[in-house]
């Protein structure tokens, strides 16, 4: 978490342009079959962070299907049960109704294209319950 501010800073990210790496960061895994190695490191936190970017886009399936995958996962004891639930996941993801290629391809264009105030307004980032930490 710390870490993704810190690279957004450093690199000079705007909100929007997070939102568009997170949301084919996680894509490309899913598609790989690659998300378990995507979330080595805090899997919840990133379970949310991507669910917010896809919401930001318009991939309201996939960013339910996310929450409902660190909800899963957060109850999982064993490493061979929350590998499994990632496998899971990734399953119901590439079947998701969203046309996320699209969504994607959609956003950046409207970011390119100077539509900014719109495509930030969409990637407002959300905040954890009772955390008051900032998803991007």
């Amino acid at each position: 978490m710390a870490f993704d501010r810190m690279i957004a800073k450093r690199n000079g990210l705007s909100e929007t342009e997070r939102t568009l790496y997170k949301t084919c960061e996680v894509w490309a895994a899913v598609e790989s079959r690659s998300l378990g190695a995507l979330l080595r490191t805090d899997p919840i936190t990133s379970l949310m962070r991507a669910a917010a970017a896809f919401a930001s886009i318009g991939a309201s399936r996939v960013a339910a299907t996310l929450r409902l995958g660190a909800d899963k996962l957060a109850r999982m004891p064993t490493m061979v049960q929350r590998r499994d639930c990632i496998a899971a996941l990734e399953d119901m993801l590439v079947c998701s109704d969203d046309a996320v290629d699209s969504l994607i391809e959609e956003f950046a264009r409207r970011y390119l294209r100077g539509d900014d105030a719109g495509t930030r307004a969409e990637a407002h980032a959300l905040t954890l319950p009772n955390e008051g930490t900032r998803l991007h």
